[in-house]
């Protein structure tokens, strides 16, 4: 395993909402992630085009409108 997938599996662990997964799970979700960097003001999330998407705000503060 990549030592950046280990360091990202290591990261997912601290998330208190998803402390329960087991190491598989963890893995297995940090395989399927991409991480975005999004501009002040920007746009996170549009409804018409993320019906199968999940988002995970790992710092900053998002507005809901």
């Amino acid at each position: 395993m990549p030592a950046t997938r280990i360091s990202a599996t290591r990261r997912l662990r601290g998330l208190k909402n998803i402390s329960w997964l087991s190491a598989r799970q963890l893995d297995r979700l940090s395989n399927a992630l991409t991480v975005s960097v999004v501009e002040k003001r920007g746009i996170i999330i549009d409804e018409k085009h993320s019906h199968d998407t999940a988002f995970v705000l790992l710092a900053g503060v998002a507005r809901i409108t």
